[in-house]
């Protein structure tokens, strides 16, 4: 599968046969990750779905998170919405995906709709057809984004991203700042009620 942004959604080419010859198709959304499920080939692309250009912040705000999925390894995709909130912005970095061992698929971003910007996931146990509610990972940094995710067995994810413990309005304007990178790792992501154990990376700031 290759993935790539078309004006106004996504462009998928598949091959069958190891990359001699590729089929082409149009999802849903301007593509912002792929995941792939290795043991049956699902196939989900992660998308912003609504993006808005505020004028008095001179800057494109996203409106909800979303998915194009393939069960059929590309021949047919269905989409569903993972997460939206009209009054937050979902776009504290490019929505990320994951699919565990179990074929859960996970996706991960960053929004501000608490009032910071913080890093979310939510998880699918159907394949992407429905989302559960949007759980937070990070927990003491004042702005929180560009997060990552990866996936192993059922429920196991660790989630890493930067972040600051210096408070700001926006994510992209926090004066005198020093980031850091952060992990949290869960062994029950699916539950109702996830743990997280969060570590700060890096001892040391790899920006100011």
């Amino acid at each position: 599968f290759i993935a790539y942004k078309e004006s106004g959604s996504a462009g998928v080419d598949y091959s069958y046969d190891g990359g001699e010859t590729f089929k082409h198709t149009r999802v849903n959304g301007e593509v912002s990750s792929v995941a792939l499920d290795q043991s049956d080939g699902a196939f989900y692309v992660f998308f912003n779905e609504e993006v808005e250009f505020d004028e008095t912040k001179g800057a494109d705000e996203a409106r909800s998170v979303g998915v194009s999925y393939s069960l059929d390894k590309g021949k047919t995709f269905g989409s569903a919405t993972v997460a939206r909130n009209p009054a937050a912005d979902l776009s504290g970095g490019f929505p990320i995906g994951a699919v565990d061992r179990a074929h859960n698929v996970y996706v991960t971003w960053s929004d501000n709709s608490n009032g910071k910007y913080e890093i979310y996931y939510s998880a699918s146990k159907d394949k992407g057809r429905t989302w559960g509610r949007p759980v937070k990972v990070s927990s003491t940094q004042g702005v929180s984004v560009f997060p990552w995710i990866v996936a192993g067995d059922a429920g196991r994810i660790a989630v890493a991203w930067y972040g600051t413990p210096t408070q700001g309005l926006r994510r992209y304007n926090v004066p005198n700042s020093e980031w850091f990178v952060y992990l949290a790792v869960s062994i029950n992501a699916l539950d109702a009620a996830p743990f997280f154990e969060e570590v700060k990376v890096s001892e040391k700031p790899f920006h100011h």
